[in-house]
């Protein structure tokens, strides 16, 4: 082929006491030219060299034109297809959040809420889990006394503190409203969630100074665990919801 191109190559062998170089095959013109190549091999204990040069500079050569032209028809054609399907990803991204999301938190919707406990419970594994039932106490009254907007900025705090102080690998749902589901691997921690809850409280005291809405937000909650006590995500739901509506009836009859 280097021949029907008429590049000149050669195979030399190195010869280590006269420190030079033997052509065994090809052309002395393979040592010569305006572009020369050089690759060294190591072959048992001896080293070869490969030569190619070209009688000509490279971009005078209409072949050389002819594969820079490919390689660069190829490199729009790579590119167009990772642009493709970098664009798809972040149509597939989108639509997921538009179905799982909620767009005013950025916690998993009711769809995103089931769709996660499902999988768990359908998990060959069937690991333990615990689900907290969170409901903004009063919440209806922030609405009426400050206005939708106020009552949507009190939402995203609350989601806010949430991520904040739950456990790194905790799942929040808001399931509607101002309810919303807290998910926990394992079994209940007291401890662990007696800190993570007392220290959203705090934060919550605060209330939103910013938007003159005075604290404390406070909230109610009640807990179930998979699969203790229930089998499927509405069991667990029902469950964790009657316990949280207990806590609010006891905390409105401390009022």
């Amino acid at each position: 082929m280097l021949d029907n191109m008429h590049i000149p190559f050669g195979l030399w062998r190195a010869e280590k006491q006269q420190n030079e170089k033997i052509l065994l095959a090809g052309s002395l013109e393979s040592a010569n030219g305006p572009v020369n190549v050089e690759m060294p091999l190591n072959i048992l204990n001896a080293k070869w060299h490969i030569r190619i040069a070209s009688g000509e500079i490279w971009y005078q050569s209409l072949e050389t034109w002819l594969y820079v032209g490919m390689s660069l028809l190829l490199s729009l054609f790579l590119s167009g297809l990772v642009q493709r399907n970098y664009d798809l990803t972040g149509i597939r991204n989108y639509l997921e959040a538009i179905a799982y999301r909620d767009a005013l938190t950025g916690a998993l919707n009711r769809r995103g809420l089931f769709d996660e406990l499902q999988k768990r419970i359908d998990s060959p594994a069937k690991k333990k889990f615990t689900i907290y039932y969170i409901d903004l106490n009063k919440f209806k009254a922030i609405n009426d006394t400050y206005g939708h907007e106020a009552g949507d900025r009190v939402l995203q705090l609350f989601t806010e503190v949430v991520r904040a102080h739950a456990h790194v690998t905790h799942t929040l749902g808001r399931i509607g409203g101002d309810e919303f589901v807290l998910l926990l691997n394992g079994s209940p921690a007291p401890q662990r969630d007696q800190a993570t809850f007392e220290a959203m409280r705090r934060d919550l005291a605060q209330g939103l100074p910013t938007l003159k809405i005075p604290g404390p937000i406070t909230f109610s909650m009640g807990r179930a665990l998979y699969p203790d006590d229930a089998h499927t995500a509405d069991g667990l739901l029902s469950c964790a919801d009657a316990a949280m509506y207990l806590e609010k009836q006891r905390a409105k009859a401390h009022d």
